[in-house]
């Protein structure tokens, strides 16, 4: 990626960059042999060198790794895994090299079993976060990783929607309580000062009952009222999706800025509200100001 794209995104006004290391995790997760040790040393300079890229422009770079099939047992160590590959990876850099956080994009819903028992496939997913948070806290006292963020992207619908009930969980017997998932996952974050949920309200306008302020109050509300140390960032659309409701492809940059500013404008005065991120970024920079003219 050129320093010119990524100038242009630190020119209109994003800190930080999320790079999908799907590729690298899955060279480290094979036996190790000769071709094994090779491919990851050749994944490991690529992101070396594009963080540093990005670094130069003023971006932080995240990493960001996740499927559905992650909640399953048997495939939950894959979490912690990414977390030791970039504790490793930052231990061995330069400053201007290391990762400065690490979201996981789960997303276990796109599977059709989820929705056979969604309780269960919850109480799965919160599983999950929680052996990642149990990680994550072991990493962050390593060197080079004493700043690292945590993130997890989930639906604005993880706070309640008729068919998504609230959930019984807790970390012991005496935590235990029933609520919605979003509620437990801020509950699981709230002590850790660099850990944020991205809420994915995708809508294309801010104001109104279906605009991205209100999908995202619960959230910014239950963070604020229990005095959560993590954030909330709210999610962003600009890839060519129908309905058009969801996405900024269809009604320009303007408008999204205009967004922008009305969210930051209801939350701006929450220390829990972390800003605004967009997916993706090819997208974003395709689009222009205003509505395309077919």
């Amino acid at each position: 990626m050129s320093g010119e794209r990524l100038w242009s995104l630190r020119r209109d006004g994003f800190g930080a960059v999320y790079a999908d290391v799907g590729e690298w995790l899955e060279a480290a997760d094979q036996p190790e042999s000769w071709s094994q040790r090779r491919r990851l040393r050749r994944l490991t300079g690529d992101l070396r060198r594009f963080v540093a890229r990005a670094s130069s422009q003023g971006l932080a770079v995240h990493a960001v790794a996740g499927g559905p099939g992650w909640t399953v047992e048997s495939h939950r160590y894959l979490g912690p895994k990414v977390l030791e590959l970039v504790a490793d990876y930052n231990a061995d850099a330069d400053p201007d090299e290391r990762l400065q956080g690490v979201q996981f994009d789960i997303e276990p819903y796109v599977d059709s079993s989820f929705w056979d028992d969604v309780e269960v496939s919850l109480q799965a997913y919160l599983r999950t976060v929680e052996g990642i948070v149990d990680a994550y806290e072991e990493v962050r006292t390593q060197p080079g990783n004493g700043g690292l963020g945590l993130g997890f992207a989930i639906p604005f619908w993880y706070d309640g929607a008729p068919e998504v009930p609230e959930v019984e969980f807790g970390r012991t017997e005496d935590t235990t309580t029933r609520q919605a998932a979003a509620f437990h996952l801020i509950d699981l974050l709230r002590e850790l000062p660099e850990a944020y949920l991205v809420v994915m309200a995708y809508r294309n306008r801010a104001p109104g009952p279906d605009g991205s302020i209100e999908l995202v109050r619960g959230e910014l509300e239950y963070a604020s009222r229990t005095g959560a140390a993590s954030g909330i960032v709210v999610g962003q659309e600009f890839t060519e999706v129908t309905p058009e409701k969801l996405s900024f492809w269809w009604v320009g940059r303007a408008a999204f800025r205009q967004a922008a500013a009305e969210l930051a404008e209801a939350y701006g005065g929450l220390p829990q509200f972390r800003g605004i991120s967009v997916d993706d970024m090819d997208a974003y920079q395709a689009v222009g100001e205003y509505p395309r003219r077919w």
